[in-house]
């Protein structure tokens, strides 16, 4: 009498470990994935605890509990600026930094306002690069040191309202003759050149 075998031939494909174990654990993969949706919403819906601004582009973030979940990048083709200046030796660091913290301690959205400011950089780049990438330094190592908001005065020197018009996208025409643009640049030991090119594309 033959010997029986215990060997059985299996021509079915085998089934896949992934797909055996979330049929295996459905039930829990449904609950996990509605208590990541409620967390989710819930979190949106109360709002974030902070906001950071990254140095060498001006891309904002906005975290709960020091988790990042909503992004707010700069526009091109102003991101494409501020990177080329940043990529200028010594290159600005791919840095994320605290700008804003909520409940608001003031009426000041500070993380607005920084934004605001990598904006009108992006504008003196087609404008004066130098003055540019002068203001950048300012305003990166202010916001470094502080982690909180633009510490250093003459960061308004270049990039406040008065100089810069981010509704027209252009830096104000007459900003050689303005006292305080003139004690900046001196204070790098710069003259700007009596004309400049026309600031570039609107957004």
């Amino acid at each position: 009498m033959a010997e029986r075998s215990d060997k059985v031939l299996w021509y079915s494909r085998k089934p896949s470990s992934v797909k055996t174990f979330f049929a295996a654990h459905r039930r829990l993969m449904i609950l996990v994935g509605v208590f990541a949706v409620v967390l989710f919403v819930g979190f949106r819906g109360i709002g974030p605890t902070s906001g950071q601004i990254r140095l060498d582009t001006g891309d904002l973030r906005y975290c709960w509990w020091g988790i990042p979940l909503y992004y707010k990048p700069m526009p091109e083709p102003w991101r494409s600026k501020v990177m080329t200046l940043a990529s200028e030796a010594p290159a600005v660091p791919a840095k994320w930094v605290t700008c804003v913290t909520y409940p608001l301690p003031s009426s000041n959205n500070s993380d607005i306002m920084c934004a605001d400011f990598y904006f009108s950089v992006a504008l003196w780049a087609d404008e004066d690069p130098k003055i540019a990438r002068w203001a950048m330094d300012d305003l990166v190592n202010s916001l470094d040191v502080s982690r909180a908001r633009p510490a250093n005065p003459s960061v308004f020197y270049v990039l406040g309202p008065f100089v810069v018009d981010t509704d027209s996208f252009r830096v104000c025409a007459d900003w050689r003759d303005r006292e305080d643009v003139k004690v900046y640049c001196s204070s790098h030991g710069y003259v700007p050149a009596s004309t400049s090119p026309a600031t570039g594309p609107r957004r």
